[in-house]
Protein backbone atom coordinates (compact mmCIF):
# COMPACT_ATOMS: atom_id res chain seq x y z
CA UNK A 1 0.00 0.00 0.00
CA UNK A 2 1.06 3.54 -0.83
CA UNK A 3 0.80 6.79 0.29
CA UNK A 4 -0.29 9.86 -2.29
CA UNK A 5 -0.92 13.41 -1.77
CA UNK A 6 -2.85 15.15 -3.59
CA UNK A 7 -2.13 19.02 -3.81
CA UNK A 8 -5.36 21.31 -4.63
CA UNK A 9 -5.25 24.43 -6.29
CA UNK A 10 -8.14 26.76 -8.54
CA UNK A 11 -8.26 28.97 -11.11
CA UNK A 12 -11.03 31.15 -12.33
CA UNK A 13 -13.18 32.89 -9.71
CA UNK A 14 -16.40 30.69 -7.95
CA UNK A 15 -18.59 33.64 -8.28
CA UNK A 16 -21.85 33.91 -11.17
CA UNK A 17 -20.67 35.04 -13.99
CA UNK A 18 -21.64 38.69 -14.35
CA UNK A 19 -19.72 39.49 -17.51
CA UNK A 20 -16.64 41.16 -15.85
CA UNK A 21 -15.25 38.10 -14.16
CA UNK A 22 -14.74 34.20 -15.41
CA UNK A 23 -17.09 32.58 -17.28
CA UNK A 24 -15.16 29.03 -15.54
CA UNK A 25 -13.63 27.59 -11.91
CA UNK A 26 -11.31 24.82 -12.54
CA UNK A 27 -10.39 23.13 -9.77
CA UNK A 28 -6.60 20.92 -10.55
CA UNK A 29 -5.59 18.06 -8.15
CA UNK A 30 -1.93 16.62 -8.39
CA UNK A 31 -1.15 13.27 -6.93
CA UNK A 32 2.55 12.68 -6.39
CA UNK A 33 4.38 10.22 -4.13
CA UNK A 34 5.73 11.43 -1.26
CA UNK A 35 9.44 10.44 -2.16
CA UNK A 36 8.78 12.86 -5.04
CA UNK A 37 9.32 15.44 -3.41
CA UNK A 38 12.88 15.90 -3.12
CA UNK A 39 13.97 15.33 -6.47
CA UNK A 40 11.11 17.60 -8.11
CA UNK A 41 12.11 20.37 -5.28
CA UNK A 42 15.81 20.28 -6.98
CA UNK A 43 15.12 20.13 -10.29
CA UNK A 44 12.53 22.81 -9.48
CA UNK A 45 15.10 25.10 -8.02
CA UNK A 46 17.90 24.49 -10.71
CA UNK A 47 15.65 25.34 -13.86
CA UNK A 48 14.82 28.96 -11.78
CA UNK A 49 18.26 29.10 -10.97
CA UNK A 50 19.52 28.46 -14.69
CA UNK A 51 16.88 31.68 -15.86
CA UNK A 52 17.38 33.93 -13.18
CA UNK A 53 21.35 33.57 -12.49
CA UNK A 54 22.74 36.08 -10.36
CA UNK A 55 18.87 38.59 -10.17
CA UNK A 56 16.75 37.43 -7.12
CA UNK A 57 14.69 34.28 -7.45
CA UNK A 58 10.82 34.61 -7.01
CA UNK A 59 9.28 33.13 -3.62
CA UNK A 60 7.11 31.37 -6.03
CA UNK A 61 6.15 30.44 -9.66
CA UNK A 62 2.41 31.62 -10.26
CA UNK A 63 1.14 31.25 -13.49
CA UNK A 64 -0.98 34.06 -14.10
CA UNK A 65 2.26 36.33 -12.74
CA UNK A 66 4.36 34.73 -14.85
CA UNK A 67 2.48 35.16 -17.76
CA UNK A 68 2.36 38.32 -17.34
CA UNK A 69 5.82 39.05 -16.69
CA UNK A 70 5.35 40.70 -13.88
CA UNK A 71 7.91 41.18 -10.92
CA UNK A 72 10.04 40.02 -10.53
CA UNK A 73 9.69 38.05 -13.72
CA UNK A 74 9.94 40.66 -16.42
CA UNK A 75 13.82 40.35 -15.95
CA UNK A 76 13.93 37.29 -18.06
CA UNK A 77 13.03 35.45 -20.82
CA UNK A 78 9.56 34.50 -18.87
CA UNK A 79 8.60 32.54 -21.87
CA UNK A 80 11.45 29.85 -22.03
CA UNK A 81 11.24 29.75 -18.32
CA UNK A 82 7.85 29.01 -18.69
CA UNK A 83 8.88 26.51 -21.51
CA UNK A 84 11.09 24.45 -19.16
CA UNK A 85 8.58 24.11 -16.28
CA UNK A 86 5.55 22.72 -17.96
CA UNK A 87 8.19 20.55 -19.53
CA UNK A 88 9.26 19.58 -16.47
CA UNK A 89 5.92 18.94 -15.25
CA UNK A 90 5.12 16.48 -17.67
CA UNK A 91 8.17 14.56 -17.20
CA UNK A 92 7.27 14.02 -13.22
CA UNK A 93 5.55 10.83 -12.25
CA UNK A 94 2.11 12.14 -11.47
CA UNK A 95 -1.68 11.61 -11.82
CA UNK A 96 -3.75 14.68 -12.59
CA UNK A 97 -7.04 15.48 -11.75
CA UNK A 98 -9.38 18.16 -13.14
CA UNK A 99 -12.93 19.44 -12.18
CA UNK A 100 -14.14 22.18 -14.69
CA UNK A 101 -17.24 23.86 -13.81
CA UNK A 102 -18.83 26.25 -16.99
CA UNK A 103 -20.52 28.99 -14.89
CA UNK A 104 -22.52 30.31 -17.15
CA UNK A 105 -24.09 26.88 -18.17
CA UNK A 106 -24.34 26.12 -14.66
CA UNK A 107 -26.00 29.06 -13.39
CA UNK A 108 -28.85 28.70 -16.49
CA UNK A 109 -29.63 25.17 -15.98
CA UNK A 110 -30.38 25.25 -12.08
CA UNK A 111 -32.97 27.51 -10.70
CA UNK A 112 -30.45 26.50 -7.49
CA UNK A 113 -26.89 25.89 -8.78
CA UNK A 114 -25.07 24.00 -6.26
CA UNK A 115 -21.98 26.52 -5.01
CA UNK A 116 -19.32 26.22 -7.75
CA UNK A 117 -16.75 25.05 -5.03
CA UNK A 118 -18.62 22.73 -3.37
CA UNK A 119 -19.70 21.08 -6.81
CA UNK A 120 -16.18 20.89 -7.60
CA UNK A 121 -14.43 19.61 -4.44
CA UNK A 122 -17.44 17.06 -4.17
CA UNK A 123 -16.16 15.61 -7.36
CA UNK A 124 -12.54 16.05 -7.11
CA UNK A 125 -12.74 13.46 -3.52
CA UNK A 126 -14.81 11.71 -5.49
CA UNK A 127 -12.24 11.03 -8.18
CA UNK A 128 -9.41 11.10 -5.84
CA UNK A 129 -11.68 7.88 -3.51
CA UNK A 130 -11.67 5.91 -7.17
CA UNK A 131 -8.40 6.54 -7.98
CA UNK A 132 -6.83 5.47 -4.16
CA UNK A 133 -9.69 2.65 -4.52
CA UNK A 134 -8.15 1.36 -7.53
CA UNK A 135 -4.57 1.25 -6.88
CA UNK A 136 -5.30 0.15 -3.21
CA UNK A 137 -3.38 2.88 -1.29
CA UNK A 138 -4.21 5.73 1.00
CA UNK A 139 -4.01 9.31 0.90
CA UNK A 140 -4.07 12.95 2.13
CA UNK A 141 -5.13 16.13 0.43
CA UNK A 142 -3.20 19.15 0.93
CA UNK A 143 -4.67 22.80 -0.80
CA UNK A 144 -3.28 26.14 -1.08
CA UNK A 145 -3.61 28.48 2.07
CA UNK A 146 -6.26 31.27 1.05
CA UNK A 147 -6.65 32.81 4.40
CA UNK A 148 -9.60 34.20 5.57
CA UNK A 149 -13.25 32.51 5.64
CA UNK A 150 -12.39 30.33 2.18
CA UNK A 151 -10.00 28.05 4.22
CA UNK A 152 -12.75 27.18 6.45
CA UNK A 153 -14.86 26.73 4.66
CA UNK A 154 -12.85 24.58 2.28
CA UNK A 155 -12.00 22.64 5.84
CA UNK A 156 -16.49 22.16 6.62
CA UNK A 157 -16.48 20.80 3.35
CA UNK A 158 -14.28 18.45 3.42
CA UNK A 159 -15.26 17.17 7.00
CA UNK A 160 -18.80 16.80 5.77
CA UNK A 161 -17.56 14.47 2.67
CA UNK A 162 -15.85 12.33 5.17
CA UNK A 163 -18.41 12.12 7.64
CA UNK A 164 -21.61 12.10 4.80
CA UNK A 165 -19.53 10.86 1.90
CA UNK A 166 -18.97 12.55 -1.61
CA UNK A 167 -22.10 12.55 -4.11
CA UNK A 168 -21.20 9.29 -5.59
CA UNK A 169 -18.59 7.50 -3.43
CA UNK A 170 -17.55 7.54 0.48
CA UNK A 171 -14.36 8.42 1.51
CA UNK A 172 -12.04 5.70 3.06
CA UNK A 173 -8.73 5.91 1.91
CA UNK A 174 -8.00 9.65 3.17
CA UNK A 175 -6.21 10.52 5.82
CA UNK A 176 -7.15 13.06 8.82
CA UNK A 177 -8.41 16.14 6.90
CA UNK A 178 -7.57 18.84 4.60
CA UNK A 179 -4.18 20.24 5.31
CA UNK A 180 -3.02 24.00 4.20
CA UNK A 181 -0.25 25.64 3.44
CA UNK A 182 1.27 28.55 2.00
CA UNK A 183 1.64 27.95 -2.34
CA UNK A 184 5.47 29.06 -1.76
CA UNK A 185 6.34 26.63 0.82
CA UNK A 186 5.63 23.80 -1.51
CA UNK A 187 6.80 23.57 -4.71
CA UNK A 188 3.81 21.13 -5.85
CA UNK A 189 1.18 23.40 -5.10
CA UNK A 190 3.25 26.02 -7.22
CA UNK A 191 3.18 23.17 -10.12
CA UNK A 192 -0.53 22.62 -10.08
CA UNK A 193 -1.14 26.22 -10.16
CA UNK A 194 0.28 25.99 -13.54
CA UNK A 195 -1.54 22.94 -14.43
CA UNK A 196 -5.31 24.84 -13.02
CA UNK A 197 -4.07 28.02 -15.38
CA UNK A 198 -3.48 25.81 -18.33
CA UNK A 199 -6.89 23.81 -17.93
CA UNK A 200 -8.54 27.12 -17.05
CA UNK A 201 -7.34 29.01 -20.27
CA UNK A 202 -8.04 25.98 -22.25
CA UNK A 203 -11.63 26.62 -21.55
CA UNK A 204 -12.14 30.34 -20.81
CA UNK A 205 -10.11 31.16 -24.26
CA UNK A 206 -11.32 27.98 -26.16
CA UNK A 207 -10.95 29.76 -29.14
CA UNK A 208 -8.97 32.58 -28.58
CA UNK A 209 -6.69 33.67 -30.99
CA UNK A 210 -4.45 35.52 -28.94
CA UNK A 211 -1.42 34.79 -29.66
CA UNK A 212 -0.96 34.28 -25.78
CA UNK A 213 -3.92 31.78 -24.73
CA UNK A 214 -2.94 30.02 -28.24
CA UNK A 215 0.44 29.34 -26.42
CA UNK A 216 -1.40 27.89 -23.25
CA UNK A 217 -3.50 25.45 -24.68
CA UNK A 218 -0.77 24.36 -26.43
CA UNK A 219 0.86 23.41 -22.58
CA UNK A 220 -2.56 22.16 -21.69
CA UNK A 221 -2.17 19.62 -24.69
CA UNK A 222 0.80 18.81 -22.86
CA UNK A 223 -0.37 17.78 -19.22
CA UNK A 224 -3.58 16.38 -20.68
CA UNK A 225 -1.71 13.06 -21.35
CA UNK A 226 -1.30 13.12 -17.26
CA UNK A 227 -5.12 12.87 -16.45
CA UNK A 228 -5.94 9.43 -14.28
CA UNK A 229 -7.57 6.85 -16.87
CA UNK A 230 -9.35 3.53 -15.65
CA UNK A 231 -8.60 -0.09 -16.61
CA UNK A 232 -9.55 0.64 -19.97
CA UNK A 233 -7.63 3.28 -20.92
CA UNK A 234 -10.57 5.99 -20.00
CA UNK A 235 -10.03 9.31 -19.10
CA UNK A 236 -11.36 9.81 -15.60
CA UNK A 237 -9.52 12.11 -14.29
CA UNK A 238 -11.43 15.28 -15.90
CA UNK A 239 -14.76 16.28 -15.17
CA UNK A 240 -16.57 19.20 -16.68
CA UNK A 241 -20.34 20.37 -15.32
CA UNK A 242 -22.78 20.66 -16.29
Amino acid sequence: MTMYVLYLDASGDAGQYVGTNSKFYVLAGMAVKPERWHQTRQEVAKTVQTHFGSNPPPRELHASVMVRSKPPFHKINVTKLIDDIYTLISKIDFTLFAVVIDKVAHWRQYVRPFPPQELALDSMVGRYEWFLERTNDVGMIVNDQAGGGYDKRLLNLFEGFKRDGATYKKLDRMIDTVFFTPSETAVFLQLVDLCAYAIYVNSEFATSGDPRYVYLRSKYALISAKFDRDLNGNVVGLRQFP
